[in-house]
C-alpha cells in the first residue's frame, strides 16, 4: 500500500517543476479568448437585446481561428526589435499578443454593442487574431 502512495505522490511531483506552471499558465491564457469570444460574447449581445442573427454574425469571429495557421510563417520572419533581444522571438511575439489582447479587453469593455456593433466585432477579431 504504501508502494503505490508513493509511486501516486511521485506522479504528483511533476507539477512542482516551474516548466509546468508556465505551461499551465500557457495554455490558460491561449483559450481564454476562445471562451470570451464564445460564450461571453453570446451572452453579452444577448442581454443587450440584438437580434439571434445579428449575434449569429458576430459568431463569424470563430473563422479567424481556421486561419491562424496562415500568419505562423509571418510570425517567425519578423521579429519584435525590443522583445525579440530581451525575451526572444516566440516569448516576445506572446508578450505582445497578450498587451493587445489586455489593450483589446479595455476597449472592448466600454463598447456599447447597440450603438457600435462594428467595432464591437472588429475588436473581437483583433483579440481572436492576437
Amino acid at each position: 500500500m504504501t508502494e503505490t502512495k508513493d509511486s501516486w505522490i511521485d506522479s504528483l511531483r511533476v507539477y512542482k517543476d516551474i516548466r509546468m506552471v508556465r505551461i499551465l499558465l500557457l495554455g490558460a491564457i491561449s483559450g481564454f479568448p476562445w471562451v470570451l469570444i464564445g460564450s461571453s460574447l453570446s451572452l453579452w449581445l444577448k442581454e443587450e437585446g440584438l437580434s439571434r442573427s445579428t449575434i449569429g454574425w458576430a459568431g463569424l469571429i470563430f473563422g479567424v481561428y481556421a486561419f491562424n495557421y496562415l500568419w505562423a510563417p509571418i510570425i517567425d520572419r519578423i521579429q519584435i526589435p525590443f522583445l525579440t533581444k530581451k525575451l526572444g522571438h516566440r516569448r516576445g511575439w506572446i508578450v505582445l499578443m497578450q498587451i493587445a489582447i489586455l489593450l483589446c479587453l479595455v476597449v472592448w469593455s466600454y463598447i456599447n454593442p447597440t450603438e457600435n456593433l462594428a467595432l464591437l466585432i472588429t475588436v473581437g477579431l483583433i483579440i481572436a487574431i492576437a
